[in-house]
């Protein structure tokens, strides 16, 4: 159970839209950085699958390499609610020696 309460969490994720961001490769400002043929998911760095299912929808999608698209609302958006989501749970904290 997330320290802040269930009903705080979900406010939280919706707050940040995590249910409705979209594929990394639609978001205008990722895709000018990255031409259509090399989209950088050549990459070793922290990357961030999220999978969203409601009654009626079910999607996946993949962000990466936050530090280099942090500037972009959506990745922040992600990378936030990941940094909210660790101290909630008590998982460990997203350090500089992974990028």
């Amino acid at each position: 159970m997330p320290k802040c309460g269930w009903q705080a969490f979900m406010d939280t994720l919706n707050k940040f839209q995590i249910t409705k961001l979209p594929t990394i490769e639609v978001i205008p400002k990722y895709m000018e950085r990255n031409p259509k043929n090399d989209p950088d998911y050549g990459n070793n760095l922290l990357t961030i699958s999220v999978e969203v299912a409601t009654k009626s929808e079910y999607r996946f999608f993949q962000y990466n390499n936050f530090k280099k698209y942090k500037d972009i609302d959506e990745v922040n958006n992600l990378y936030l609610f990941d940094l909210f989501q660790r101290k909630q749970f008590g998982l460990k904290e997203i350090e500089d020696s992974w990028y």
